[in-house]
């Protein structure tokens, strides 16, 4: 009897080890991937295609979907994070932290003029060389990941949403 005990509590102890592991290894290793997709580059932009099934990179992604994806580093500087948002879809550009939680979401219909200019900063940064036309958003980390969805409605328009989606840029401020 004391043998099951023994080996239920090890197995409890092994379980919750485990799973402590996964909860933090888990968002480390998402920006690991974010940095390899990007070759090895944060605060650059990696453009992708619509997807197919053939290519996912992601279980069950959306088809109807281009991304723009980019790992940021605020630790060389806040980063500015700038782009067009078309006019008659849907779009949005989300921030997250280094443990992958979202933390800020701006979509196509929160921008009037169908455009972005954010300065995305560290939290304690109180003086980041911000310009009039800039949205000062704070990341709870240095690290971290942003994601821009377009969605294309209409396939014959997709040179016109691949356009929206290469107008996003990101360049590091000097301070």
């Amino acid at each position: 009897m004391k043998n099951y005990i023994l080996y239920i509590l090890l197995f409890l102890l092994v379980s919750i080890g485990a799973y402590k592991l996964t909860i933090h290894a888990t968002p480390y290793a998402v920006l690991f991937v974010v940095k390899l997709v990007g070759n090895g580059v944060l605060n650059e932009p990696v453009y992708t295609d619509v997807i197919t099934d053939k290519e996912r990179r992601v279980v069950m992604p959306n088809p109807d979907f281009i991304y723009v994806a980019m790992g940021y580093n605020l630790y060389n500087g806040p980063v500015r994070i700038s782009g067009k948002m078309p006019e008659d879809s849907y779009a949005s550009v989300a921030l997250y932290n280094s443990n992958t939680q979202n933390y800020f979401v701006l979509n196509d219909r929160e921008t009037p003029n169908k455009s972005f200019n954010l300065l995305l900063s560290r939290e304690e940064n109180t003086n980041p060389n911000k310009d009039e036309s800039s949205q000062l958003i704070s990341s709870p980390s240095g690290l971290g990941v942003v994601l821009m969805r377009i969605l294309v409605k209409d396939k014959d328009k997709l040179s016109y949403f691949r356009e929206i989606q290469q107008s996003f840029k990101a360049e590091v401020v000097e301070e």
